[in-house]
């Protein structure tokens, strides 16, 4: 079971008495400071400045890089910091990266690129640890069959209430860092995220705004059936992911189109999600400032649609 970090009188004893008393005095104030993070984190959902908030999440990133230092076994703190690396990578590096692209600056765009999958890399690695403390055999389970890892998902990682946070956190990083690795080995990799993600859905499938619905859709729409790709199932979980979340989330819309409308040359498609984004009002603090990643990428976009579609 996951469970956030406590302070339990027997360790607070042992570190009064104990001759590391600065060291142990050091890492209760990282985790009191990493719980404080991660509770006020929510309140950022509803930030109405996308320019201010990608500060703050670089400059947070860093604050908890250090205490994970001071504090390496804090499941809380890891867990916000992996979520901080994919959420700064892909609302803000991968921003530029799109920029650049579009400018045909490609020596730009690969760096970007480059650094967000240094940040996805990383947030795989902590998310590993975190599966790898709740069972050891995961990594071993990860990489062999795609049948039987989904039974070992089920077996070790079967609650919906406590196992959900991982599971989807877990495919989310793993599944950027594929997609924006240097080489095509690392698709190798893929039936993996595509089982964990299959796995998050059984558990919530409207969880983190059913995100886990969205990623198997955009992993259907991003390759060729030859490659495991099948555009008719994406179509079919980027209308459920939308429908989940009452077309709310405009992140789904900005994903739909970029891998579904733009892969299989639906410009219809392509135009009347990307207005929809661009004219909708505020969809409130759950959706406010991913909305805002989603209004820049549809107004750009739409500047741009000529660059994919005749």
């Amino acid at each position: 079971m996951f469970l956030a970090s406590r302070f339990r009188p027997s360790i607070l004893v042992l570190c009064l008495w104990g001759a590391s008393l600065t060291a142990c005095v050091s890492e209760l104030a990282a985790d009191a400071t990493a719980g404080f993070l991660a509770d006020a984190a929510p309140a950022t959902r509803g930030f109405f400045d996308y320019e201010t908030a990608g500060h703050a999440a670089a400059n947070g990133i860093l604050q908890l890089e250090a205490l994970h230092t001071i504090s390496p076994d804090n499941e809380r703190l890891t867990l916000t910091l992996a979520q901080g690396y994919v959420v700064y990578a892909f609302g803000w590096v991968m921003d530029q990266h799109e920029q650049a692209l579009l400018a045909y600056d490609y020596e730009a765009a690969d760096r970007h690129q480059h650094r967000a999958y240094l940040m996805y890399t990383r947030s795989v690695a902590l998310m590993q640890s975190l599966m790898m403390e709740q069972d050891d055999g995961f990594m071993k389970a990860a990489i062999g069959d795609p049948d039987e890892f989904k039974a070992y998902l089920r077996e070790e990682f079967g609650d919906p209430e406590d196992d959900i946070e991982l599971v989807f956190w877990m495919a989310i990083s793993w599944g950027s860092a594929v997609t924006n690795a240097p080489e095509m080995d690392a698709l190798i990799d893929m039936p993996a995220v595509k089982a964990l993600a299959q796995h998050a859905v059984s558990l919530d499938e409207g969880y983190e705004n059913a995100g886990a619905v969205a990623l198997l859709a955009g992993i259907d729409c991003s390759y060729p059936e030859e490659y495991g790709g099948n555009w008719k199932r994406g179509h079919e979980y980027f209308e459920r992911a939308l429908k989940l979340t009452g077309r709310k989330n405009h992140l789904h819309h900005i994903n739909y189109a970029r891998t579904c409308a733009i892969n299989a040359q639906e410009k219809d498609l392509f135009m009347a999600l990307m207005h929809e984004v661009v004219d909708a009002d505020d969809m409130g603090h759950e959706f406010r400032l991913s909305n805002k990643v989603a209004r820049r990428r549809a107004e750009r976009y739409l500047q741009h649609k000529d660059h994919w579609f005749e």
